[in-house]
């Protein structure tokens, strides 16, 4: 269970914690309120990396299996469930309406990065962004801030 700044009811935390649970670790940073905020004042930040870096919404089974690739290649050996879990999910991730959506970074046409996006009535979470190792020069390029730092 995550209680974040918005979760209902306002005091969710106090109640969790007063019926014997009890916090283990915040997150700073996961929440920002885009209402309020001019889009002019969300730092943009420069992306520097190794070549003509293309992201694309995965939207065929062949796309599907490049995100599943590169998510998987973060163990080593690379996890065959994570590959047979995308593949018996594709029928549902592959929908219009799906509220999660999957990212792959391109590297010179090549799939290197992938990341998911899932979507809420109000909230939209940034999960997984993951870069595969082969790729050469800094690592840092791809990551990305908002409100900068």
């Amino acid at each position: 269970m995550v209680a974040r700044p918005g979760s209902r009811p306002l005091d969710l935390e106090n109640r969790l914690c007063e019926h014997g649970l009890e916090a283990t670790e915040y997150e700073l940073g996961m929440a920002m309120e885009l209402s309020t905020s001019s889009r002019n004042s969300i730092v943009r930040p420069k992306l520097d990396c190794p070549g003509d870096l293309t992201v694309r919404c995965v939207t065929c089974l062949e796309e599907l299996t490049y995100f599943a690739s590169v998510f998987a290649a973060n163990w080593q050996p690379p996890d065959p469930a994570v590959l047979a879990f995308y593949k018996s999910a594709a029928p549902v991730l592959l929908e219009d309406r799906c509220p999660m959506k999957l990212f792959v970074g391109y590297l010179d046409d090549e799939p290197v990065a992938s990341s998911e996006l899932f979507l809420s009535v109000r909230i939209a979470g940034l999960y997984s962004v993951c870069i595969e190792k082969r790729v050469p020069g800094p690592r840092h390029w791809f990551r990305t801030d908002l409100g900068g730092t």
